[in-house]
């Protein structure tokens, strides 16, 4: 047989359960903020990390126009960097035209591997700069066109 329960009860006992958190949504909700907690807590949350560089203002203008078609300047740098890595030999030569141009500062928010590899590549090229203006060269032939001229 089946027991008819009076609306009253009914709405009391409904509203105890989502007072106590019994309900699925309540259950959903307490697991995604303690997801959301323990992810917050772990040691190196953040992927990535402003760094600051001294690069010519010729490698500086063709990573700003990269940084258009690869969506950001930092992506287009972490792509060219990858690039110049996994190459055998000498990677990307340096045009003269780009270390006679003034140097330039630049920030770049990339991850820590491409921070180490562009630290890695200085011993090769000589400075971060320079590595930079490698990357830049690329980056160059990438955009199908020549940006800079001088």
């Amino acid at each position: 047989m089946r027991t008819i329960i009076p609306p009253e009860q009914r709405f009391h006992e409904s509203f105890d359960r989502i007072k106590q958190g019994d309900t699925p949504a309540a259950k959903i909700e307490s697991a995604m903020k303690s997801e959301t907690r323990r992810l917050n807590k772990l040691t190196g949350a953040r992927r990535n990390l402003a760094k600051r560089y001294k690069l010519t203002e010729a490698a500086a203008a063709i990573i700003d126009q990269a940084g258009e078609v690869h969506g950001q300047k930092s992506r287009a740098v972490q792509i060219a960097v990858e690039v110049l890595w996994r190459s055998v030999g000498p990677g990307a030569e340096i045009p003269a035209a780009f270390l006679e141009t003034p140097m330039t500062g630049r920030t770049y928010a990339l991850p820590r591997r491409t921070i180490l590899l562009i630290e890695a590549l200085a011993r090769e090229y000589g400075t971060q700069g320079n590595v930079l203006a490698a990357c830049a060269a690329l980056l160059e032939r990438d955009l199908g066109r020549q940006v800079f001229v001088r």
